[in-house]
Formats: structure tokens, C-alpha cells, sequence
């Protein structure tokens, strides 16, 4: 579906793996591999994060090759915040942690068609968001909720009168929820695993300028 359905942010990840093989016991089968995305839990204590990244653009002292005439092209910027924080909620038998991040991209694209060089740039806009709580009922019995969402907006200008056809506004957005009851079995020689999960996405193609009365395509 040109990427994940939903995206998590850069705080709430513990691990993150990628399984090549096409069958793993603890996953599952699949047609091509696995990448298994562990999340953080809340500890014994508070304590949190966060995330502040920022790319200004082209450098100043680069030059704008190939750029149409009078077109001074700002390259790649992009603004990156975040964080995360986790503890107990109840002594030492409930725990929460909570993620959220925003990212801000622009990039222009220099391109060019049988009758001049246009400038194009994609806008790009991302939420995400995750929230994890872990129970304890007793040493053999944990409930664990996680819920993850995900926002993201990308706006392609081609052009404009030269290329209309080049313009896509794309608006991806995702939920997924699971409920997992895990149970201790013999003394910890054996345990049993209840999940449930469910899960949302919505692609949408909005249109850039035009209100559906006519055609966004336009053919020379």
C-alpha cells in the first residue's frame, strides 16, 4: 500500500527487527519476511524524553543547478519533534507509556518537460501517536493495551499551468488496537498468549484544485 499503515513514533520503539525467513514460530508465515516492531513499557520510575531535529535546507553556499531561470529552490528542510514519557500508574502493578511525534518535510524537485523546466515541490506531514499500558493481576497473570495512530498528508505540486497534471494531495490515515492477556503456566514451564487486535486505514485522494466538477487530468 506504499508503506506501513501505521507509523510509530521514533520514541516508542524498544527494538526493531526484520526477519527475512517466509516462517517464524513466534510470527507466523508470510510471503516476503517480518519486521517485528517491539514497543516500550512504562518502568518503576518516571521518566521521559524528547526529540527536537531540524534541517534548514539547501546549504547556503550551494549553487541551484539545472534550476529554471529566477528559480532559487529551497532543496530539503525538515522540522522533527517528539517525545516520550512512562511510569507506574499504581504501585508496581500498572504501567503506562505515551509517544507522540510531528514531522514537517519540503522538498523541491527540479524536473523539466518538452517546453520548459518547472519546479516542483511535495509537501509532507506527519502525527503519530502511541499509548501502552501494562496490568499485572497477579505473577502469573498480565493484560497489556496498546494503541498506535498515524496521520500523514502529502501535498505534490508539479507546477502548475505547465504541468497541472503533476499535482496529488494524499492523506493517509491508520489506527490499530490490541488487548493481549498473557498466563503463566506449572511454575513458568509453560505459558499461554490471548490476543486481540483491531485495526483502521483510510486512503484518501482529495482533490489539490479542483472541487470534482472537472477533471484534474489534462491532456496536450
Amino acid at each position: 500500500l506504499g508503506g506501513p499503515r501505521v507509523s510509530l513514533p521514533l520514541a516508542a520503539l524498544r527494538r526493531l527487527e526484520v526477519h527475512g525467513a517466509t516462517y517464524r514460530p513466534g510470527l507466523g508465515r508470510s510471503t516476503n519476511g517480518v519486521v517485528n516492531m517491539e514497543t516500550r513499557a512504562g518502568g518503576e520510575a518516571w521518566e521521559g524524553e524528547l526529540l527536537l531535529a531540524g534541517r534548514p535546507g539547501m546549504p547556503l553556499d550551494a549553487s541551484p543547478r539545472f534550476a529554471p531561470p529566477g528559480v532559487d529552490p529551497d532543496g530539503f528542510r525538515r522540522f522533527q519533534f517528539g517525545g516520550g514519557v512512562g511510569g507506574p500508574l499504581a504501585g508496581d502493578r500498572t504501567f503506562l507509556f505515551t509517544a507522540a511525534e510531528y514531522t514537517d518535510e519540503r522538498e523541491d524537485r527540479i524536473g523539466s518537460t518538452a517546453q520548459t523546466d518547472f519546479l516542483g515541490t511535495e509537501l509532507r506531514r506527519t502525527l503519530k501517536a502511541f499509548t501502552r499500558l501494562d496490568h499485572g493481576w497477579s505473577p502469573t497473570q498480565t493484560t497489556t493495551l496498546r494503541f498506535a495512530a498515524s496521520d500523514t498528508e502529502r501535498v505534490g505540486q508539479g507546477g502548475g499551468v505547465i504541468v497541472p497534471e503533476a499535482d496529488i494531495t494524499t492523506v493517509r490515515r491508520g489506527t490499530l488496537a490490541s488487548l493481549t492477556h498473557r498466563s503463566s503456566l506449572r511454575g513458568g514451564d509453560a505459558a499461554n498468549e490471548l490476543s486481540l487486535q483491531f485495526g483502521t486505514f483510510r486512503w484518501d485522494f482529495p482533490p489539490s484544485e479542483s472541487d470534482l466538477s472537472t477533471p484534474q487530468v489534462t491532456i496536450v
